[in-house]
């Protein structure tokens, strides 16, 4: 009567066990999906924001990766020093030389002194010239160390008696720095390799 007593314990105590290991083993599984589901749901609101106008309207945007929004930073950048280094004339010569040395290092210096060599502001008083610029194309490739890219321009120089243009190809390297009012994309040209590929002359019909 006692061993049968025992035996039945046993049997008691072995499936009470199982029992319970099979509840702790679905509750693990319960929690270990319910985890992933709310990692994905976090995931999909990490995405959208909502932002709200100053009309106190409420609409959500699309989140992106700050790396991959710095590419269109570096393109403007460039631009920005293409068009104050390339186009000027007499009156804003000074000061777009000024802006444009603010967005470059090193090779600032050479450039400007390349201005100098050829008295560049008085040869646009003398010559009555002003010089104008076009973007073609431009690349930035974010997976070199440093940031390099390339950029095409046609710089065009206007006279009286006509024009001439030529077409440039520059490759460039970039580098962050600390944003300021100067420097509002957070970066600086460390090279600056010019080519001119191409050059055309237009006289004015009398």
């Amino acid at each position: 009567m006692e061993l049968n007593s025992i035996t039945k314990l046993n049997d008691l105590f072995k499936n009470t066990s199982r029992a319970l290991i099979i509840i702790v083993a679905i509750i693990s599984l319960t929690s270990t999906l319910g985890y992933i589901y709310l990692f994905k749901e976090m995931s999909e609101l990490q995405k959208n924001v909502l932002v709200l106008d100053k009309t106190g309207g409420a609409f959500t945007a699309t989140a992106v990766d700050a790396s991959y929004m710095r590419v269109y930073e570096y393109e403007n950048h460039v631009k920005t020093f293409v068009n104050l280094w390339y186009a000027f004339d007499e009156y804003n010569y000074e000061s777009n030389i000024a802006s444009a040395l603010e967005l470059i290092g090193e090779p600032g210096k050479e450039l400007l002194a390349q201005y100098k060599d050829v008295n560049m502001l008085h040869v646009l008083r003398q010559r009555n010239i002003h010089y104008n610029v076009q973007i073609k194309e431009i690349s930035v490739n974010m997976n070199t160390i440093p940031i390099s890219g390339k950029i095409l321009l046609t710089q065009t120089g206007v006279r009286p008696r006509g024009q001439s243009s030529r077409d440039i190809l520059v490759e460039f390297t970039l580098s962050d720095v600390s944003r300021s009012r100067e420097n509002i994309h957070g970066c600086k040209i460390d090279s600056w390799i010019a080519t001119t590929i191409s050059q055309t002359q237009q006289t004015a019909e009398n």
